[in-house]
């Protein structure tokens, strides 16, 4: 959005719920381990780095019931397993990222050079990924403060712009 109007708008359907779905599957087809939405969040929360070279040092003992056996049962995850399944969502979201930069006007590939890239929502969160995009972009990618909250303020400004919003419905 520049000047009141909609300039380039890019979606996908790679978020936190798709996330915590990879992770879940990650570990099924891996571990044989079967486990709830709950654990793959935390577990996303805690461990997750999708760095280039994630720290082997971030563990986590998850919970769930063996797919052998049927018992409950818990082992280590390491934060390179969830870089492993999380790699095909965070290539999503990276060349999403980079064929709007393509796509964008010159006049504000200018600013974009200046100001970079601003990250909100809860896949701001994501250990490293601000890095990688870094790293593929070579532009300043910065956090929003409250990441998750910003959405939620920003719908509402826009919800107070109504005549705004009309002409930058998507």
């Amino acid at each position: 959005i520049s000047l009141g109007g909609l300039v380039i708008s890019r979606s996908i359907k790679t978020a936190g719920d798709s996330m915590n779905q990879a992770i879940i599957l990650y570990v099924k087809n891996n571990h044989g381990l079967l486990i709830g939405e709950n654990m793959a969040e935390s577990v996303k929360k805690t461990i997750a780095d999708v760095t280039d070279s994630p720290s082997e040092s971030l563990k986590m003992t998850i919970r769930g019931r063996s797919l052998e056996s049927g018992l409950p049962e818990s082992l280590q995850l390491t934060s390179l397993d969830v870089k492993r399944a999380l790699n095909e969502s965070v290539i999503d979201i990276i060349n999403t990222v980079v064929e709007t930069l393509d796509e964008t006007p010159p006049e504000l590939a200018g600013d974009i050079m200046v100001d970079g890239i601003m990250l909100a929502g809860g896949g701001a969160l994501l250990g490293g990924l601000a890095d990688r995009l870094t790293k593929v972009t070579a532009l300043k990618v910065t956090i929003a403060d409250d990441p998750l909250m910003c959405v939620v303020r920003g719908c509402g400004e826009a919800l107070e712009e109504v005549n705004t919003l009309r002409k930058i419905s998507l």
